[in-house]
């Protein structure tokens, strides 16, 4: 019996991609990786987002270098894309809840929760916490306070650099676009009332930061601000062939690029959406 959290229909598409991409040699590391974390695991599910990425990366008619070292910090880039204008470097990150990542956030009141570190223990895991946790995550993809940059240089001509997150944990089910639009650029363009709000230090309620925002509280927040062109957001339900390219959103990063660059750049992503 598979977890709770690993659905047969996911393996079995799994399985599915895995024989499909047993004869591309750009993949087999992805395979290996996957045989050696154990296979169908609940702990092995972002190698197999990985793979089903790789797969459909593949059906688009496209390679990619895996693991690929982009000489900063100690870590490497999930997969190095060559289009005919634009090489994409692409981390992928699954969002899953942590004990510790509960416990940084503290409870100091009805549906009020401080944006802070604290020892004190959650008894249950707000959509506050999740969306905080959620935005960690993702800033953790390029900075780590003990270790600095990890992976992504500073921007390059002709390069860019996205972040995709397999949202399948947040929430328990994967939340909506409100929610990714938020982790991404804060509150602007969002109904009033899908907007997430939190207590600062202070004891003020703000809404909760979107990492690409100057004012974002998060210490890797000014280094994705600096690196990364896109954040992408995925919840895979159906587990289906070209489900990550139809069902996906993406932000650009403001600080970076105007939109009528980012939507230039865009065009030439291996993975855009068919009606996008």
């Amino acid at each position: 019996m598979w977890s709770n959290h690993l659905k047969d229909r996911e393996v079995n598409y799994t399985r599915f991609v895995i024989d499909e991409l047993n004869i591309i040699p750009w993949a087999r590391p992805i395979i290996n990786s996957f045989n050696d974390g154990g296979g169908f695991i609940s702990e092995n599910m972002p190698i197999m987002f990985e793979l089903r990425f790789a797969y459909e990366l593949y059906k688009a008619g496209f390679s990619a270098q895996y693991e690929y070292n982009a000489n900063q910090g100690n870590s490497t880039i999930d997969f190095k894309i060559e289009t005919k204008n634009i090489n994409w470097l692409i981390e992928l990150v699954s969002i899953k809840t942590s004990n510790a990542a509960k416990r940084a956030i503290k409870k100091v009141g009805e549906n009020k929760y401080q944006q802070i570190l604290s020892s004190e223990y959650l008894d249950k895991q707000t959509e506050e916490d999740e969306m905080i946790t959620a935005i960690q995550k993702i800033g953790e993809k390029v900075y780590q306070k003990n270790k600095g940059v990890i992976k992504f240089p500073l921007t390059q001509p002709n390069i860019c650099q996205m972040i995709l997150v397999d949202a399948r944990g947040y929430l328990d089910n994967g939340g909506d676009k409100y929610d990714y639009m938020q982790m991404s650029w804060g509150k602007n363009g969002i109904p009033p009332e899908c907007i997430h709000y939190s207590r600062t230090k202070e004891g003020t309620m703000e809404y909760i930061k979107g990492i690409f925002e100057e004012s974002c509280p998060i210490d890797s927040s000014k280094y994705v601000r600096e690196r990364i062109h896109y954040l992408g957001f995925v919840c895979e339900n159906k587990f289906t062939t070209s489900e990550i390219k139809e069902s996906a959103f993406y932000f650009y990063n403001h600080n970076l690029m105007s939109a009528d660059d980012a939507k230039i750049a865009f065009e030439s992503f291996p993975l855009k959406k068919e009606n996008a």
